[in-house]
């Protein structure tokens, strides 16, 4: 008879943080069983994430009285590279393993979140995107722009994970030429390697809204990174702190992704 295959995960915090965390994941009817125990959880609101090498993740569930067990029947086991407990609220990434370039795989991981809620990347009525890229760090509360009006509404001001900086939000033009009726929001957020940015933005048709997109820097290619699955369209721009964009339109009153038929050479 076939032994069970195992791996074992020793998840640590930053320092100066203290605690750990032990994850056994065995191979069980082709899918991974997950036991995961947590010493010196932060806070609540927590979930576990499995992560292959090329910073996919996978959500395992909820971490609940620091102990989670689960059953994930679509992930191979030698499929997982690492793992890490993540504040679902903030974002922040609390306990990880070794073995993954987790610089580059949290910001993806952020970048990824925020268009995977809710299922099936809908948009809702709430000032988009939804999901929060990052949270209040332990130390400082959040700080919120003032009340406006619903004509008024911008993206939320949030605190980032590298507290006391606070994301900048500018407004921009990218795409003059092909959206001329358009509103473009620049959102910046510091990185582990300096600053990150994406941008946000609403097209117009005789003044009425029809879709919102969300656009991520990066170079042209056939296809779009795996990790921004959903952005369809690549777009070249003049602005200097990137050469263009891939982008995912969607409907403003359904949510669903468009095909707006767009050329990497329109812009």
């Amino acid at each position: 008879m076939e032994s069970i295959k195992r791996k074992v995960f020793l998840l640590r915090p930053e320092p100066p943080k203290t605690g750990r965390a032990t994850l056994k994941l065995s191979e069980q009817n082709g899918g991974v069983e997950v036991h995961l125990a947590v010493q010196g959880l932060p806070e609540s609101g927590c979930a576990l994430y499995l992560f292959e090498q090329n910073g996919k993740p996978y959500r395992a569930g909820d971490i609940a009285e620091s102990h989670l067990a689960a059953s994930m029947r679509f992930l191979k086991l030698e499929a997982v590279a690492g793992a890490a407990v993540v504040c679902e609220r903030t974002n922040a990434f609390l306990f990880k393993s070794a073995g993954i370039d987790w610089q580059d795989t949290a910001a993806r991981f952020r970048i990824a979140r925020h268009v995977s809620q809710p299922p099936q990347n809908t948009v809702q009525d709430a000032p988009w995107p939804q999901a929060e890229i990052d949270g209040p760090c332990e130390e400082t509360a959040a700080e919120t722009e003032p009340a406006r009006n619903d004509d008024e509404q911008a993206e939320p001001s949030l605190e980032c994970m590298t507290c006391p900086h606070v994301i900048r939000q500018d407004k921009i033009n990218p795409f003059p030429s092909v959206f001329p009726e358009s509103e473009w929001v620049k959102i910046s957020y510091p990185g582990p390697t300096g600053w990150w940015h994406y941008i946000s933005g609403k097209i117009f048709s005789n003044k009425k809204l029809i879709a919102k997109v969300l656009g991520v820097p990066g170079e042209y290619g056939l296809a779009p990174p795996i990790w921004l699955e959903g952005f369809g369209s690549y777009m070249r721009c003049a602005l200097p702190d990137a050469s263009g964009y891939w982008l995912m339109f969607q409907d403003a009153q359904t949510g669903e992704i468009l095909d707006m038929g767009l050329s990497q050479h329109d812009a």
